[in-house]
């Protein structure tokens, strides 16, 4: 970073916009994979100072740095888990590749070339598959990069739509599942195609391939996740079987990154949708994402727990899955649940993404039922008001359901019944079957008691059709 500090420096004092803008994208994509702490907040800053020249004339010769600051713009975002703040950002990026789709300036192989002010001289080679620097027609030496082709960027976009509108799947007619398929028809056709042979050298196109491949499984995996979120198993299942075929192509190597990680959970999370507890315990309490053993999560030692670690927060996440489940057995282990409190909290408290935030503090009002009111209620709200701010859906229709448990169950009076139709509602646009059927559940009891006789039934059996729809699949995994 230091090193791309200094060139931006010197290109700034010598009014090379082409480079200054170069290493400003190059240093926000360092921070972000670096995953350190603060590294969002580098990235922005870095990405602040590119964004300041893309007005430049010499910029409009750039779109695939353009694009990758847009990108790189959006990817902060969803890092943060705030899709309010994602979603402009979308629209931006969508806008400026559709005014620039008929640029001649995208090449057929991805490569790109950066013109730096300098004298003349003869051409120079840096040494490397990444880049080289050599002189134009015009005089103008160029530093020349490889990327990916116009339809692979596309194809990443698509990708990344699906991702940032996924918590509104639901409520905008899937349309994350829309994008995430057509990201993923785009990408199949490029790994399918005759014609990409013929693009660059041998290693470029085997780069270009895994690249592909890798893209394949992450669109995959999020097409599965949505299928979770609306309760469709059965596809998710499907869709599950699909991706573990599709990571068994990597083979000798295994899938790349965390691809095999988040495999796991999901199935864990397959297993636990559908009933099959044994199953999903023994995978979110596995060596590869407990925290009981971890030094990762040694609290005491470890001061960058705000830094961006993906193995971590999986095995967070499968954390508070397992909570969710030891605490539902006959004989709950409350010592265990309490050390695995223990060690995720000072994490949770701190983490950048709200999306863990939330999911923590519902556990932890769950864990407090037991409790003085006044403490579950503090923790349902922090859910509540976090959830509510990332436009968090799921986990928005979840906490009110059990808010409304919790505080009306029983209850005589408008603000009962008001509170259960409001849980019922979310429930319903999240097209979740299974808490679709609780709030109607709790919904007709809070007519009951309320001696809406008529109504109470008409709204049980409402709760029993939608029961029905989901037990054949809970039975078949028991």
């Amino acid at each position: 970073m230091a090193t791309l500090r200094s060139i931006s420096a010197t290109a700034e004092d010598r009014r090379d916009t082409a480079i200054y803008l170069t290493s400003s994208v190059l240093e926000a994509l360092g921070y972000l994979r670096s995953q350190g702490k603060n590294s969002i907040e580098q990235a922005q800053h870095a990405l602040a100072s590119a964004r300041s020249l893309q007005l430049d004339q010499l910029t409009a010769e750039l779109p695939q740095l353009v694009a990758l600051t847009y990108i790189l713009d959006l990817i902060c975002s969803l890092m943060q888990g705030n899709q309010p703040q994602a979603e402009p950002k979308l629209q931006a990026l969508h806008t400026m590749l559709d005014q620039r789709v008929n640029d001649n300036h995208w090449t057929v192989d991805g490569t790109f070339s950066i013109p730096i002010h300098t004298d003349a001289r003869p051409q120079t080679t840096i040494k490397g598959t990444k880049s080289h620097l050599s002189s134009s027609q015009d005089g103008i030496e160029r530093l020349t990069f490889n990327w990916l082709p116009k339809r692979d960027i596309y194809a990443l976009v698509f990708f990344l739509s699906g991702v940032t509108v996924s918590p509104k799947n639901t409520l905008q007619g899937l349309k994350a599942e829309t994008f995430l398929k057509e990201g993923l028809k785009v990408t199949m056709e490029e790994i399918n195609s005759p014609l990409d042979s013929g693009k660059g050298s041998l290693s470029a196109i085997a780069l270009r391939l895994a690249w592909r491949k890798t893209l394949v499984s992450h669109i995959r995996l999020y097409l599965a996740f949505a299928l979770c979120v609306r309760t469709d198993w059965d596809s998710a299942i499907i869709s599950l079987k699909e991706l573990e075929q599709w990571n068994g192509t990597f083979s000798p190597d295994p899938a790349p990154g965390v691809l095999p990680l988040l495999t796991s959970y999901l199935a864990g999370v397959i297993h636990q949708g559908t009933g099959n507890l044994t199953g999903a315990l023994s995978i979110f309490q596995s060596p590869q994402f407990s925290v009981l053993h971890n030094p990762s999560f040694d609290s005491e030692n470890n001061s960058n727990r705000t830094s961006h670690d993906p193995r971590r927060d999986l095995s967070i996440l499968a954390a508070l899955n397992s909570i969710l489940i030891i605490r539902g057995l006959p004989q709950p282990d409350q010592e265990l649940i309490n050390r695995i409190l223990s060690i995720v909290e000072p994490f949770c408290v701190s983490h950048s993404d709200q999306n863990i935030k939330a999911a923590y503090y519902f556990i932890k009002a769950i864990y407090c039922a037991s409790d003085p009111l006044i403490k579950s209620k503090q923790f349902l709200q922090l859910a509540l008001k976090t959830a509510q701010g990332i436009a968090n859906n799921q986990l928005t229709f979840i906490t009110l359901n059990f808010m409304s448990w919790k505080f009306f169950r029983g209850v005589v009076g408008e603000q009962a019944e008001k509170s259960s139709r409001a849980s019922l509602r979310q429930a319903k646009k999240g097209m979740d079957g299974l808490w679709t059927s609780v709030a109607e559940g709790m919904l007709a009891d809070s007519l009951e008691v309320q001696g809406k006789m008529d109504e109470a039934r008409s709204m049980r059996e409402d709760a029993i059709k939608s029961a029905e729809k989901i037990i054949p699949r809970l039975m078949k995994d028991k």
